[in-house]
């Protein structure tokens, strides 16, 4: 608990600090929203051509990448340069651990733990603690581009 007011009841403690440690890489940094008390750590990389949002009492460990963006599947669709974007969002108490990956489209819950390494493919419910890295093969392929954002990933 904070300080004691004048009727010396104590304050709760209020968390309005942040800390971005460099190197912090990111496309543009104005799609990406942080909460209080947000600890990000070296090496981070965030590509937020779509919108990042991050809660409250969030830590993200060093090397970690947040991706909003992707290719097709298809030759022809990565020759022609297109991407297409999907936000990312992060909820209250969540710690990523170092050197995680974060793909596009993902929501990661409330008070959940990202162990060092992880690559998150799919949404993460409140309260749950991932690990691990996605390896299986794909037998289905689909060349559909969609989401919110189209167009060549060298356009502005």
């Amino acid at each position: 608990m904070g300080r004691s007011g004048a009727d010396g009841a104590p304050h709760p403690r209020r968390y309005e600090c942040s800390s971005l440690q460099s190197p912090f890489r990111c496309d543009d940094g104005k799609n990406i929203r942080v909460g209080a008390d947000f600890l990000c750590n070296y090496n981070v990389t965030t590509l937020d051509v779509a919108p990042v949002t991050i809660g409250d009492h969030c830590m993200i460990g060093p090397n970690t990448v947040i991706s909003t963006v992707g290719h097709p599947l298809t030759p022809q669709g990565r020759r022609d340069k297109l991407a297409v974007a999907t936000p990312v969002t992060i909820g209250d108490d969540v710690w990523i651990g170092a050197n995680c990956t974060i793909l596009p489209g993902v929501t990661i819950g409330d008070r959940v733990i990202v162990a060092a390494g992880a690559v998150v493919s799919r949404k993460i419910p409140n309260d749950t603690t991932v690990a691990g890295v996605p390896r299986a093969p794909h037998p289905e392929r689909t060349g559909a581009l969609s989401g919110p954002r189209r167009g060549r990933c060298d356009e502005p």
